[in-house]
């Protein structure tokens, strides 16, 4: 049948199917739209309505399913469009009348219901088919879970995360479920072998959180779950495979189309006869996708939870986060080799290790998700706590750039470190020095240090960056301009500051001007010190003594840096005690 050259211009084409047929097409770049005219059909479960006009968008796949009979009208150029009278429809009715029967029994006996796992490899329809027993199972008034452990084209949110959610009534045609307040966890990678140890413990977080959401309401508990899965089949995705049977007591396998992968789970599942597993064949509208097709569909998916779609379209809201009000973590980090570790030493697991993230420009164009955590002090349970949803990093204001640390004084130092107290530098965590390093920040590095809570801050430089990751050390004096206790969060800011041409301090000890020549010991002592902030109080050390001196100028500003360059003879000389 000739189908014209574009949408606008062809013509409507009516098909009359007969008892068992489906038409099939594929929608490429223009709309297409599909009636129901006379009789009865369905798309993957869900009944068409008559006289009502569907659309579908690009990239849809489409097979409308009769069992009675029926005429269907097709307006738009699809790729492809051909009516098949081979269609596995009816085995899959078959397979849906199967699991109600046990849904009966469950209801009989107070059980649980069946749960059914859905696997098979890359493109044999594995969320086409979940689709189809979901709405089978709604239109017997059930509601039952559907769990999506496909991380690469998952189809409750976006894609890199695992979830499941409540399925109350059938899909819509064009636009599959209505997912409302599903259970998400954050797993960030578009396949298990990046992160499996993470893989596996959010799956079992999640299968916790739907076993739980069966006890507490008996009419889901009966309605059973389907569980979709990835199409990675061998090495850790058939270990995946086996996990999932266990995490979520499942009693059915349904495999679709591949033989091999039925013999392995019916080989590995011998000793747990409770468990059937069975060979399904796939729909041969079943089609290949390329690379490129899956990445431009994930995009779709990611845009569309933003955004929304073209019938159902979202308007997100845009707001500004301060970085001290931002607090971002990344899972996992890398292992060092055993050859890098002192002998009968062995590296640690740090795949599950949330590692902060500094905000810089490298965050533009990320997405975050957004924790249900509220235990900054346990972050282990980040990992295990599902998420709130989605933000989108579309700006980053460098030039603001301030860090949140904790604070503590030197003395809290794992290592005896007492020669810090000498200066005016701090310790700061490594990820400060990449992040710094990745911003070329102009040396010497220099900070605003800012107590927001008391209205205090001063400036520093930085000595080293071995502190633990969120926790900076300071001077004692430091924190005590600062007003901080252990602990005590600090805003940390990258500044600039001029050179000083002129400092006058005065002594609070009484005996410091009694010192053998005091200016001397004073530059001496300034070498320790990055910069210096009118109006604070610092501290040197003479012969074993401490001596406080207030710093009551600073040219040519309020903050001036100290370190020293050609120009210090003069800078040295210009100085004053007053």
């Amino acid at each position: 049948m000739s189908t014209g050259e574009s949408a606008e211009i062809a013509e409507p084409r009516t098909y009359s199917l007969e008892k068992g047929e489906e038409l099939r097409f594929e929608v490429e770049n223009e709309s297409v739209q599909c009636q129901l005219i006379e009789g009865k059909a369905e798309l993957f479960g869900t009944e068409l309505r008559l006289e009502q006009k569907y659309t579908f968008q690009k990239g849809a796949k489409v097979a409308v399913f009769t069992f009675h009979g029926c005429k269907l009208k097709l307006y738009g150029t699809p790729e492809v469009e051909y009516v098949a009278s081979e269609t596995p429809m009816t085995i899959y009715l078959n397979l849906g009348n199967s699991l109600e029967g046990l849904r009966e029994a469950a209801c009989k006996e107070d059980k649980h219901g069946p749960n059914v796992l859905v696997a098979g490899p890359t493109d044999v329809g594995k969320t086409t088919f979940c689709r189809i027993l979901l709405n089978y199972a709604v239109r017997n008034d059930r509601i039952p879970i559907y769990v999506d452990l496909d991380l690469g084209q998952g189809s409750l949110t976006i894609p890199g995360n695992i979830g499941a959610v409540v399925i109350e009534k059938p899909a819509d045609v064009e636009d599959s479920f209505q997912i409302t307040a599903p259970v998400v966890f954050h797993y960030g990678h578009l396949t298990q072998s990046k992160n499996t140890s993470l893989y596996n413990i959010i799956m079992k977080s999640l299968a916790e959180v739907v076993d739980r959401k069966k006890h507490n309401e008996p009419s889901i508990k009966y309605s059973g779950t389907i569980v979709n899965t990835s199409g990675w089949v061998q090495a850790y995705g058939y270990q995946s495979i086996l996990q999932a049977i266990e995490h979520f007591a499942i009693n059915v396998v349904l495999v679709l189309d591949q033989e091999r992968l039925y013999s392995e789970l019916v080989r590995d599942l011998k000793s747990k006869p409770a468990i059937k597993v069975l060979l399904v064949p796939k729909s041969g509208g079943v089609v290949s996708r390329s690379r490129e097709f899956r990445s431009e569909m994930r995009d779709q998916k990611i845009r569309s939870y933003f955004y929304g779609t073209t019938a159902k379209p979202l308007y997100p809201y845009s707001f500004d986060i301060p970085f001290a009000q931002f607090t971002a973590y990344k899972i996992g980090s890398p292992n060092l080799p055993d050859s890098c570790l002192p002998i009968g030493m062995k590296s640690t697991d740090n795949s599950t290790k949330l590692m902060p993230i500094q905000p810089s420009s490298s965050i533009l164009n990320h997405i975050f998700s957004i924790s249900c955590s509220s235990s900054e002090q346990d972050l282990d349970k980040v990992i295990t706590t599902n998420i709130y949803g989605f933000i989108a990093v579309t700006q980053v204001n460098v030039d603001r750039q301030v860090a949140t640390y904790k604070c503590y004084s030197v003395s809290m130092l794992p290592d005896e470190r007492q020669n810090l107290e000498k200066g005016g530098k701090i310790i700061m965590p490594p990820s400060a020095l990449h992040t710094l390093t990745r911003l070329n920040t102009v040396y010497p590095m220099l900070f605003k240090l800012s107590n927001k809570d008391k209205n205090r801050h001063t400036h520093s430089g930085v000595l080293e960056f071995i502190a633990e990751e969120g926790k900076v050390y300071l001077p004692y004096w430091m924190m005590r301009n600062l007003l901080l206790d252990e602990g005590s969060m600090l805003h940390v800011q990258s500044v600039s500051l001029p050179v000083a041409t002129f400092s006058k301090f005065q002594p609070q000890n009484v005996d410091f001007l009694d010192i053998h020549n005091p200016k001397a010991v004073l530059e001496n002592a300034l070498r320790n010190f990055a910069c210096l902030t009118t109006g604070d109080v610092i501290a040197i050390n003479y012969n074993n003594k401490v001596y406080e001196l207030s710093v009551l100028e600073t040219r040519p500003g309020p903050a001036v840096r100290t370190d020293r360059t050609e120009s210090k003879k003069s800078l040295e000389s210009r100085q004053s005690i007053g």
